[in-house]
């Protein structure tokens, strides 16, 4: 086994790396169990997403950032729902916060079982919001009068 110490890495970004790789399996494992995919849309920050549709046209998402100072890092595990509505051009969406794991600077001890748990309570949560429970909203980007097809479950069908 290797053995990470995050006291050992002077850049934030390998100390973040490390810490992702940890628990990137895992990850991959829950993505295909979920019919999800995992996704790095931000490159610039410590975080994953594993998102996936439900039937109801609702996307979800589970997030993973990791936050705080070195040798004081956790891992913040949030929930998230949306829904599109092209017609509105109006996004409705929810998002809670579920659990902090503190990061041990022996990368070791850090108990995958309690990441693993913390993603299992993120996905149930959201997955029981209906569109009722999306409560916030916010405007859709305008479309480019170009596209004349629709967006089903964020992807674009002409």
């Amino acid at each position: 086994m290797t053995r990470y110490t995050l006291g050992w890495y002077g850049a934030e970004g390998v100390a973040w790396n490390k810490i992702l790789e940890l628990i990137a399996t895992l990850a991959a494992k829950l993505a295909k169990s979920w019919g999800a995919e995992v996704t790095r849309e931000h490159w610039d920050a410590p975080r994953f997403d594993l998102r996936w549709y439900t039937d109801d046209g609702i996307g979800r998402a589970v997030q993973v950032l990791i936050e705080g100072m070195p040798e004081h890092y956790y891992l913040r595990v949030s929930g998230s729902a949306w829904k599109d509505f092209d017609k509105d051009r109006q996004r409705r969406w929810s998002g809670q916060e579920i659990s902090k794991i503190p990061v041990p600077l022996d990368l070791d001890q850090l108990a995958i079982g309690v990441v693993e748990d913390a993603l299992w309570s993120a996905r149930v949560i959201i997955s029981n919001w209906v569109e009722a429970d999306l409560t916030k909203e916010s405007d859709l980007p305008q479309r480019d009068p170009n596209l004349t097809g629709t967006f089903v479950q964020g992807r674009y069908v002409p």
